[in-house]
């Protein structure tokens, strides 16, 4: 039973820590767009990669190679350019390297969008190139439609989110530690 009260004071501890965390997002929430805007740059650079090393299958399609190479090339020129500014400037950079690294998604979305109509016959699988360039697309469109708001409101979003599940997670721990000593009690008087 002391393993089980642990348990459930470190599920409380958590979850306050979330609370916590969540508020400072939407205290800080340059720091936290910043930290968007490096998360965005490193999901650029690691599709960029796993597409120059994965370059190989498209060998029978000149199309789709090319393609390949140009959004593998240019997605981690402009993913480390990002990086590097991010760490480099002021916090204002922040929202005009998501309007360049949306941009990288635009011109990904597009070349995934040829490869799949390049590769059509080819047997190799259109629904991750679709998908990725789905995701490519929405990113793109939610940066350039809301450019100064976007970041701004992912963070109040994902911090309201956070709030929510902390203080839930709070509110469950506690009532499965009252429950746990309710049963201790009733266990002991028997």
């Amino acid at each position: 039973m002391a393993r089980e009260k642990r348990i459930y004071l470190m599920w409380i501890v958590a979850s306050a820590l979330l609370v916590v965390l969540a508020l400072s997002m939407l205290v800080r929430r340059e720091m936290f767009t910043q930290l968007l805007t490096g998360t965005i740059s490193v999901l650029i650079l690691a599709s960029s990669l796993v597409s120059l090393f994965t370059i190989k299958r498209y060998q029978g399609s000149s199309v789709a190679f090319a393609g390949t190479l140009i959004k593998g090339i240019s997605g981690i020129i402009i993913a480390i350019l990002a990086l590097v500014l991010l760490f480099t400037s002021s916090q204002s950079t922040s929202h005009l390297m998501l309007k360049i690294l949306a941009g990288q998604a635009v011109l990904a979305s597009l070349i995934l969008c040829i490869e799949v109509f390049a590769i059509k016959k080819s047997g190799y699988r259109k629904k991750p190139l679709l998908l990725e360039a789905l995701g490519s697309a929405v990113v793109a469109v939610l940066v350039f439609l809301l450019p100064a708001q976007t970041a701004s409101l992912i963070v109040t979003l994902v911090a309201s989110v956070a709030i929510v599940v902390g203080i839930a997670g709070i509110v469950i721990g506690i009532l499965q530690l009252r429950s746990s000593r309710k049963e201790n009690t009733t266990v002991a008087s028997e």
